[in-house]
């Protein structure tokens, strides 16, 4: 899988004056995704900075690590959820950095990946993890959970004037027939929101939601 499959980093100059890189520094990238900014700051901190980028998804470690290997031991790349930060790092022996980026929310690479579910706009399995070493996709939220967990989740984490009637026309649903593909989800959605056509798909905030409960992205 080649970089081309990550969306180009933005705001790159930004970033680095934000962080104020020169050479020597130690740099974390909380969410390394798909290495773009972590490239960047290991360019601006040349001949000595070091990066230790993290992230859960399990494919843009395998990225970073690939696309990013000239650079040697100046990068670690570690596979986890950026909330082990505070204890991974003393066993590098590592006892202070010089600037930290966070850079939340899903990648451009996984909402194209059809197989990772993220996105209505391709049929595929009802997953949404972004590190699937975890039990818990989003089909077993939308088969498992109660209407009123549900309607908690639309309403908490997508801000849905309408998760009520989402959450029971969901349960509704899944008694005749489990919901395990994006697209089927999609339409139970748009169906129980009715109206005419908007700009934004109506299965927005439902996704939206779904993904951040199912990752705990607000627990971090």
């Amino acid at each position: 899988m080649t970089n081309n499959a990550y969306h180009t980093p933005v705001l790159v100059e930004e970033t680095l004056w934000a962080l104020a890189c020169e050479e020597g520094k130690i740099f974390v990238d909380a969410t390394g995704g798909g290495g773009g900014h972590t490239r960047a700051i290991l360019e601006a901190t040349c001949p000595d900075g070091r990066v230790i980028a993290f992230d859960r998804d399990e494919e843009a470690v395998e990225e970073v690590r690939r696309s990013l290997a000239d650079f040697g031991d100046r990068l670690m790349v570690v596979h986890a959820n950026f909330s082990a930060i505070p204890s991974y790092l003393p066993t590098l022996g590592i006892e202070r950095v010089d600037g930290f980026l966070f850079d939340f929310g899903v990648s451009h690479h996984q909402l194209r990946s059809e197989a990772r579910g993220f996105s209505f706009l391709h049929d595929g399995p009802l997953d949404m993890r972004m590190d699937r070493r975890q039990t818990q996709d989003a089909a077993t939220l939308v088969n498992e959970a109660t209407e009123e967990k549900l309607c908690q989740i639309l309403r908490t984490y997508g801000e849905e004037p309408r998760a009520r009637r989402i959450a029971r026309a969901i349960v509704t649903a899944r008694k005749g027939k489990r919901i395990d593909s994006t697209l089927e989800l999609a339409q139970i959605v748009a169906a129980a929101k009715g109206g005419a056509r908007r700009r934004i798909h109506p299965a927005t905030k439902t996704f939206q939601a779904l993904r951040i409960a199912v990752n705990g992205e607000l627990e971090a």
